[in-house]
């Protein structure tokens, strides 16, 4: 079925009248007439009837060009939205994100990007994960951008460094290892230890801290996220290192530093590193995001 029967049919269910439509679409009633005539032929139904001089939609045709109608609009609406887009205006981007990105990075940076100009209409659709989901969402495409941990040996991906992000060690308010001016490896071998699972990056980075100093170490709770192992150490179930951020300033733990131990660890922003593969939408916001990084999250 040629679409420009559907536009004619659609304007002439609107005004039910061949020399109006006929004007509006700037052909003859003849050609109109014909058209008609084929799709009905074309369906087998008669959209049309006659009475009189005048005429009216069937039972039948009102009913199908009400869907017409609103297929036609819509197909305009995706059209309009689609030549928006190509200039990067308007369109649609896929994020995926960490947990503590999610909670505190993410927000005000989306916030910002659509202050700019033509970037009202922009709309994101967000998944929320650990790392390693992340980069799967990324690497099949359900995501355009994502937001995590770095990954070694993924080659069609490229990672930027957007923040950076302390790393302490937590303890309850009444732990004895507050009663030491310097705390170093050793003097964390007798307490219960909680970790992240072996897929977070900082598991290995504390683990090759436990192993170079022969401190002899086995994670008595493994964990997902930074929040679980918080509330994990407030209720004194064990100590543990994680990345520092606002979000521990609500649990009842202290932070401390350890000799010796990791520091700092990144957290990136990761798309696929092919030419073209991003909307206009999307590589606007990793343009923004490139230029506006803070590497600092406290």
């Amino acid at each position: 079925m040629n679409l420009n029967y559907l536009y004619y049919f659609n304007v002439l269910g609107q005004y039910q009248h061949y020399g109006k439509a006929a004007e509006e679409l700037h052909i003859t009633q003849s050609a109109l007439n014909q058209t008609i005539a084929k799709l009905e032929e074309d369906l087998n139904v008669r959209l049309f009837e006659k009475r009189g001089r005048n005429i009216f939609l069937t039972r039948l045709g009102k009913e199908y060009w009400q869907q017409v109608n609103y297929a036609l609009h819509s197909l305009d609406i995706a059209q309009e939205n689609l030549i928006l887009a190509s200039k990067g205006i308007g369109g649609n981007i896929n994020i995926g994100f960490t947990f503590v990105v999610g909670s505190i990075f993410f927000p005000a940076l989306m916030h910002n990007f659509l202050q700019l100009p033509n970037h009202s209409s922009i709309s994101f659709n967000t998944l929320q994960g650990d790392s390693p989901e992340i980069i799967t969402a990324v690497r099949e495409r359900k995501c355009d951008i994502g937001f995590g941990t770095y990954f070694r040996d993924i080659p069609d991906l490229k990672f930027v460094p957007v923040f950076r992000q302390n790393i302490i060690l937590a303890v309850t308010k009444n732990h004895p290892l507050l009663k030491l001016r310097t705390i170093t490896c050793k003097d964390l071998e007798p307490y219960p230890f909680i970790s992240f699972k072996k897929s977070h990056t900082l598991y290995n980075m504390t683990m090759q801290f436990f192993e170079a100093n022969h401190t002899l170490i086995h994670p008595t709770y493994e964990v997902k996220e930074e929040t679980t192992l918080a509330g994990m150490v407030a209720a004194n179930l064990g100590i543990g290192f994680i990345p520092d951020s606002p979000l521990l300033d609500s649990f009842d733990i202290v932070k401390l530093p350890v000799e010796g131990a990791p520091t700092s660890r990144y957290l990136y922003m990761c798309y696929l590193d092919e030419p073209y593969i991003q909307t206009p939408a999307a590589a606007s916001f990793i343009h923004f995001v490139e230029k506006n990084r803070d590497f600092s999250l406290r």
